[in-house]
Formats: structure tokens, C-alpha cells, sequence
């Protein structure tokens, strides 16, 4: 396993796959080359072992300002405040700095954009979402998991609207 210079995990190792299975064709796997991934990781060595931590995906980084936002790293700081049950950062366009984060939150809590806003006052200025949404009651759909792109897509007709 490495991880390259921006961040993506890659598998590597003979046992690893036989190829890609593509309109019904074997492509081989080149073992040397590995499986890129699309999870993003880093090294955590504060500990006797290594331990591979990973922090979110490539396709949902976006940028704000001429910095890398991941997602999911302002999706767990939202996580960590009492109430918050399920959070998710979508981008959104803004004119003077390409995409701005916007925070969709569901709680247990009274909804509070200021309450939000103060949690992510310790953020980097460029994580630090624009806007906070309540969760919507209809984007669960019966779903284990709720679809990022479904949820920007309601994200962006609601800021329009």
C-alpha cells in the first residue's frame, strides 16, 4: 500500500486482482503500477505502528479559493457537536471563490445556523461552510446511506429558490 503525493491510496501486491472486468473483457492489473483507489489517506506514526487512516474520497474534494476542501473533514467537526446526528458538506458556486462549502445537518437539537457557525469557527476560513441547511426529510429515500449527489443537487435548487 502507498499513498501518493496528493493524498490517494494506492493497493499494490501480487494477490491484489487478476484486472479490471470492462464490456465484458479481463483488463490485467499491472501489480507495480497498483489500484488506485480514489480514498484519500495519511500516515498516522504516533503510534509504535503505522496505522492508515483514511480521510475521504477524491471525487468529493472541491476548491474553495485555490484550497483543496475535503468534505468529509468538516463533516466529522460537525459530528463532534452535541446533537448532531448526520452531516453532509456539499460545494456550492460562489463568484469570487469558485465553490464555497454549504453544510446540510441533521439534529436532535433545535436547528441553529449560529450555533453551527460558531462550532466551525475554529476551521480554516476556506472549510468554514457558507450556509447551513436542515436536513430534508425526504432525501433518505430508505437508503443506508444518503446520496451526496442527490443532497447538492437539493442544496443548489434550494439556494436558488
Amino acid at each position: 500500500m502507498q499513498i501518493r503525493d496528493d493524498g490517494e491510496i494506492i493497493h499494490r501486491g501480487e494477490t491484489l486482482a487478476l484486472g479490471y472486468w470492462q464490456a465484458g473483457q479481463l483488463y490485467p492489473l499491472d501489480a507495480e503500477q497498483g489500484l488506485a483507489s480514489r480514498d484519500l489517506g495519511r500516515w498516522q506514526t504516533q503510534q509504535a505502528v503505522s496505522v492508515l487512516r483514511v480521510v475521504g474520497r477524491l471525487d468529493n474534494q472541491f476548491i474553495c479559493g485555490g484550497e483543496n476542501v475535503q468534505p468529509e473533514a468538516i463533516e466529522a467537526h460537525l459530528q463532534r457537536l452535541k446533537g448532531v446526528t448526520q452531516a453532509m458538506v456539499v460545494p456550492i458556486v460562489d463568484r469570487e471563490f469558485g465553490h464555497r462549502p454549504l453544510a446540510i445537518v441533521q439534529s436532535t437539537s433545535p436547528f441553529s445556523p449560529r450555533v453551527l457557525a460558531e462550532h466551525c469557527a475554529s476551521l480554516a476560513p476556506y472549510q468554514r461552510p457558507a450556509h447551513y441547511l436542515c436536513w430534508p426529510e425526504t432525501q433518505q429515500d430508505g437508503q443506508i446511506k444518503p446520496s451526496r449527489h442527490a443532497l447538492a443537487q437539493w442544496a443548489q435548487a434550494y439556494m436558488k429558490g
